[in-house]
């Protein structure tokens, strides 16, 4: 009896061991969407067209116009279909919007412009950005490098940086500084903006997943006093009349349902002056965090928790181990006796 619990006990610290470990088994990143942007100078129409690999629950799209360039009509199709343009803080910046869309893998978007002749020589239009969810809510990657330009007319584009297209070179243009932070000791999420001029408007869009709660944010500097306009998971704050100051925050308190792993975004920051003109931002846009309450209730803790139990282990088997050979050698010194 004594050899066999002997040979059994190695095979049951490696089954306990192999039990209260974890071992990855590998990780495949998800595929992305492909895009694509164009400009028919003839039909005075911008093209933007989408190839997800899943079907999209949720979606925007965010084009970023100059001066001269206005939006005539539009028309969407796909997972765009119905969507809205949205009023946005810049007089430059259009977005299209889609929160509620019918679950198919591509979509489109055609804009009628009509262009000013100063725009028509020297102008570009961006493509901005592009957010994209599944009918789970989760983020969709997209593959295409963005932002994507294209030029208007048929004058050349501007050349060594002279992005004014008044031909005297680089026109540099000190932008505004943004900080997206997660504390999981405190569980606040932050977004923290550096201006260096005084801000008279500001929006903060987040995208949050709808089973993370979040608390009543703290505002502060410029964003004082801001409206909240919730559209799904997607969060925003519009302060139309803000105090001039340089700085602006938010910060919110954030709980996770569960241990999981949760994707946080900042979709934009859109800033303007105290005379009406856009701030650009020097931090690119978005920015994401993958958080999770490890911090507080689990994470760290559970690693050590599974540590401890895998000591225990050791230690029990162990003992074991000692009381055998004890009782063996006590029956031996009985027989000499």
């Amino acid at each position: 009896m004594r050899k066999s619990l002997a040979k059994i006990g190695p095979s049951i610290l490696l089954a306990f061991m192999l039990l209260t470990s974890s071992v990855p088994i590998g990780y495949a990143a998800p595929e992305g969407a492909t895009v694509t942007f164009e400009y028919d100078s003839a039909k005075k129409e911008l093209q933007v067209t989408i190839d997800s690999p899943v079907g999209i629950g949720e979606a925007e799209i965010q084009i970023e116009m100059p001066d001269g360039v206005d939006v005539t009509s539009f028309d969407a199709s796909g997972f765009m279909e119905d969507a809205r343009q949205e009023e946005d803080t810049t007089d430059t910046t259009k977005a299209w919007l889609r929160m509620d869309a019918n679950g198919e893998k591509q979509g489109s978007l055609k804009v009628k412009i009509k262009i000013a002749p100063a725009a028509d020589s020297k102008g570009e239009v961006v493509l901005k950005n592009i957010w994209l969810y599944d009918k789970q809510g989760e983020d969709v990657p997209i593959e295409t490098s963005l932002p994507i330009p294209v030029q208007l007319g048929n004058g050349p584009p501007p050349q060594n940086g002279d992005k004014n297209g008044d031909g005297n070179g680089p026109n540099p243009v000190e932008g505004a500084k943004v900080e997206f932070a997660f504390n999981d000791q405190t569980g606040q999420l932050s977004v923290k903006i550096d201006s260096p001029s005084g801000i008279s408007q500001g929006n903060i869009k987040l995208h949050i997943p709808d089973n993370v709660g979040m608390k009543k944010p703290k505002l502060s500097g410029f964003m004082e006093g801001a409206a909240y306009m919730p559209m799904g998971s997607v969060h925003q704050w519009l302060r139309m009349a803000a105090n001039g100051v340089k700085n602006g925050s938010l910060v919110a308190d954030i709980k996770m349902p569960d241990n999981k792993v949760y994707k946080l975004t900042l979709l934009e920051v859109n800033l303007l002056d105290r005379n009406g003109k856009n701030v650009p931002i020097d931090t690119p846009l978005p920015l994401s965090l993958e958080i999770t309450d490890g911090g507080k209730d689990g994470g760290v803790g559970l690693e050590l928790g599974k540590l401890l139990v895998l000591l225990l282990g050791i230690l029990g088997v162990g003992l074991l181990a000692m009381m055998l050979m004890t009782r063996g050698k006590a029956g031996r010194i009985a027989r000499r006796r």
